[in-house]
This record gives C-alpha cells, structure tokens and sequence, in this order.
C-alpha cells in the first residue's frame, strides 16, 4: 500500500486503490454468501435500511431519505407504505393466532 495515492475513499481494494462501483457489489454479494449461505446485494441493504426506518420510524419519513441520500420523496414513501402493509399483515396474524387454533372444516 506504499505506493497507492492518498485516498478519503471508505472501500479499499487488497492493495490499497478505491474499489469501484462494480468491484465492491461483487465483494458485498460475495461475502454474504459466504457468510450466510445467500447472496445479498447493496441494494437490499439499503432497502432493508429503508423499510426498518419506516417501520420504527414511522413518524419520521424524512430520516431514511436523508440517511440514504433519496433525491425524492417518492422513493422514501414506497417504503413507509411497504412499513405499513407490514404492520397490517402483524396486526392481523396476531387476531388470528389470539383466536387459538381453528376446528378443521369439513
């Protein structure tokens, strides 16, 4: 690394230089698998960042456009809308598991 330019870059390769855009999604893609068994991109990162913000962050939409640097609002409202069919599917999972279990039907 003695030889590589000074760099403010966060993402470095083995030897030193900036990755680039394409370098660092294949190591991201890479590692999860290897970590976890299933590849998961940059992106689903992001939107994984996005939906949980909105979920327990409902009230502050402007946090996760900031955070993730959205250029516009409608990009940010997809997934405080996705956040609120979340929170529907939950709340109506938990009236029927509060139900206990159903007789079979015939």
């Amino acid at each position: 690394m003695a030889n590589t330019e000074p760099t403010n870059r966060l993402w470095l390769s083995d030897v030193g230089r900036p990755l680039t855009s394409d370098e660092f999604y294949r190591l991201v893609c890479k590692r999860t698998l290897d970590a976890f068994g299933k590849r998961v991109n940059p992106h689903l990162f992001r939107s994984c960042l996005a939906t949980s913000t909105a979920v327990h962050h409902g009230a502050h939409i402007g946090l996760a456009m900031t955070v993730l640097d959205h250029t516009s609002i409608e990009v940010t409202e997809r997934y405080y809308n996705q956040a609120k069919m979340i929170d529907a599917v939950r709340t109506y999972q938990d009236l029927l598991l509060a139900d206990g279990p159903s007789e079979e039907r015939t």
